[in-house]
């Protein structure tokens, strides 16, 4: 559409209502019953499960007409759109099934647990727009965004930042490309968490201080307090970012657990459990020994077994043992804990690969598959890694040559 080039103005919920809205499939576009097994007539549309935390709009403000690329005949769509600043109502365009369709033992709630859930809100508020100043073939991005503590808004130029007042906010915008809307908390949310900080956060928090019960601590992962603290809904009281399998502390969060961790009374802990449900107790910020032990011995097992690889592989062979590159490659990754990601579950380092497996290689039959190449799908070992591998990790099956030649006539192993 080019609404913009003739004068004409948008406003969001009209944006929202055509994108959202029912289209017949008919013609040369009906759709493929599976059940019919031929081509009927049909309609679809678009609608949302559930409602997430952070809704982010993108408006289609480059229209690309010509085909060969972004060139000439390639516009940008400047139609003015207004967008409210608070209270957008998503409800429309929840998922609401109809009943008909429904199998018997089917519940209508499971398909639309946000739009039957009492406590769940569908308003959302405006809290960061992107504009797009200039043209199709360069311009310049600004945002506006909102700040969450002194509820100010401020202009993000480059390095410049402005204080916006709130008269100047801009609810209608040519530029305007991204909108971003955080979900509003429900009158009985906000009440319940009032109710937590008020009745039992403050007040155990001070009596906390004058008992000094070390046994009364519970803690919590600032993970989720800050959740607690932004979402709707932060959803179960949850501390697997910091604790272990064991309800310990991982060993790599234990060591800065002030910055990890707030501790609260047993009462508080239990209130919260009570309107989130519980998740794993975490009483102690102590490491865990049990995975301290683990930890250790997998940097043992990487050092051995790439020491032992090392020299076995030296030693000279009169057949080939062909093993998938890709298991290769993971056994390289654990080994040489090349790969280190940060986050839940990973302070362990890479963890071994599961067993061998050749099935990749071969056909249903047993025979190689067609196309395969040395280096990209398999590579050559000798008896004594091959034997290594077995003992140590299992699988197969073997596949032998007299060459690097997965083609080749096949060997059978004594």
């Amino acid at each position: 559409s080019v609404l913009g080039m003739n004068g004409y103005s948008l406003c969001l919920d009209d944006c929202l209502r055509a994108f959202f809205s029912s289209e017949n499939l008919e013609g040369d576009e009906q759709y493929y019953c599976e059940k019919c097994k031929s081509k009927q007539d049909a309609s679809k549309a678009y609608s949302l499960a559930h409602l997430p935390e952070v809704m982010c709009f993108h408006l289609k403000r480059f229209n690309k007409t010509n085909y060969s690329g972004w060139g000439l005949g390639s516009q940008k769509n400047s139609t003015l759109i207004s967008y409210p600043l608070k209270g957008l109502d998503l409800k429309p365009y929840l998922y609401k099934p109809d009943p008909s369709l429904l199998n018997s033992d089917d519940d209508e709630r499971n398909y639309s647990n946000d739009s039957c859930a009492s406590t769940s809100s569908t308003l959302y508020d405006l809290f960061a727009v992107v504009r797009h100043i200039g043209g199709i073939n360069g311009g310049h991005y600004i945002s506006n965004c909102k700040n969450p503590v002194n509820e100010e808004w401020y202009e993000f130029d480059d390095e410049f930042i402005r204080h916006l007042p709130a008269s100047s906010v801009p609810s209608t915008s040519s530029e305007a490309y991204l909108l971003f809307y955080a979900k509003r908390s429900s009158d009985e949310q906000i009440s319940g968490k009032r109710d937590i900080v008020e009745k039992y956060l403050t007040p155990s928090l001070q009596q906390w201080k004058k008992r000094k019960k070390k046994n009364d601590k519970v803690y919590i992962s600032l993970y989720w307090a800050l959740k607690w603290n932004t979402f709707t809904n932060p959803g179960v009281v949850c501390n697997l970012d910091v604790a272990c399998e064991h309800g310990l502390m991982q060993p790599s969060t234990a060591k800065d657990s002030s910055q990890r961790v707030l501790a609260v009374t047993k009462d508080v802990w239990e209130k919260l459990c009570s309107y989130y449900r519980p998740g794993p107790v975490l009483s102690s910020t102590a490491a865990c020994k049990q995975c301290l032990k683990r930890k250790r011995e997998l940097e043992q097992r990487r050092l051995h077994e790439q020491e032992k690889v090392q020299n076995d592989d030296s030693k000279k062979d009169t057949v080939w043992y062909l093993i998938s590159t890709h298991w290769v490659t993971q056994w390289k990754n654990f080994v040489q804990n090349n790969q280190p990601k940060t986050g839940r579950g990973t302070w362990l380092g890479v963890l071994p690969p599961g067993e061998v497996s050749n099935k990749t290689l071969l056909d249903d039959e047993g025979r190689p598959r067609k196309n395969l190449k040395i280096a990209l799908h398999y590579r050559g070992i000798n008896k004594k890694v091959w034997d290594f591998f077995m003992e140590t990790y299992g699988g197969g099956p073997a596949i032998i040559r007299r060459s690097l030649d997965i083609y080749e006539k096949e060997i059978q192993s004594k």
